[in-house]
């Protein structure tokens, strides 16, 4: 069994992200789709002073433009590097990744999908993850159809017979009967986030931002790895 995955470039991702990557033999980033400011393409979350707080990059933003085509703000990269280390300058391994963390957050950035692709690709290095899978950009794949479709057509090209989704996709817009009939497999994520030490506070705060992963665990690996049957099939 073949599995797609096929997700937006969100801003230095969230473990459950991270998890879908690691489920998945191809996984598509879709750096073509639509903007929208209630997803986290342009947001993240990190521990602060022991709490959840919420970063969100300023863009660029007109409605109708996709995720390669919004630009952030040159401001962001100084204001997230004295939020981090306000956050997580005490934690086990933020020295050993500061230098790598800056030189991101200095670079510039022609969209937004460039400088979420950026923190993705370190997040595979630093965080050890093993290069089995295929990662691809949606941009690449020129694939002009939507919603379920879209699913199809990538299953198709890249011959994959099972699809990894969220339930907000199931409940929004995939169409079960569609994909049944073309012999797809129907799979929602369904995992339980891997504890690590986090600096700061007495409760696992679970489902953060990469970041509290490699600067208080040292690598993403730990922190997303499951039993290998992290999915329900939709029957």
């Amino acid at each position: 069994m073949r599995v797609l995955g096929a997700e937006q470039p969100h801003f230095a991702p969230k473990t459950y992200w991270w998890n879908r990557l690691l489920q998945s033999d191809v996984f598509v980033i879709m750096d073509n789709d639509y903007f929208n400011r209630k997803h986290w393409q342009n947001r993240t979350e990190i521990l602060l002073a022991g709490k959840r707080h919420r970063f969100t990059i300023p863009v660029k933003h007109e409605e109708g433009l996709k995720v390669n085509e919004v630009h952030p703000v040159d401001t962001w990269g100084k204001q997230f590097r004295r939020t981090v280390h306000y956050a997580y300058a005490n934690a086990r391994f933020y020295e050993k990744f500061k230098a790598e963390f800056c030189d991101l957050t200095f670079a510039s950035y022609e969209n937004l999908a460039d400088l979420n692709m950026a923190f993705i690709e370190w997040g595979i290095s630093a965080g050890e993850m093993e290069p089995t899978k295929k990662v691809i950009l949606g941009s690449k794949v020129k694939v002009e159809s939507a919603k379920t479709q879209y699913y199809v057509d990538l299953c198709e090209r890249f011959d994959c017979n099972a699809i990894l989704v969220g339930q907000p996709t199931v409940n929004s817009y995939l169409d079960l009967s569609s994909l049944k009939k073309s012999k797809i497999e129907v799979r929602v994520q369904n995992w339980t986030p891997s504890s690590y030490n986090q600096s700061g506070v007495t409760k696992f705060e679970p489902n953060l931002s990469m970041l509290d992963a490699l600067f208080n665990d040292g690598n993403l690996m730990s922190s997303i790895k499951g039993t290998g049957r992290d999915y329900i099939i939709v029957k």
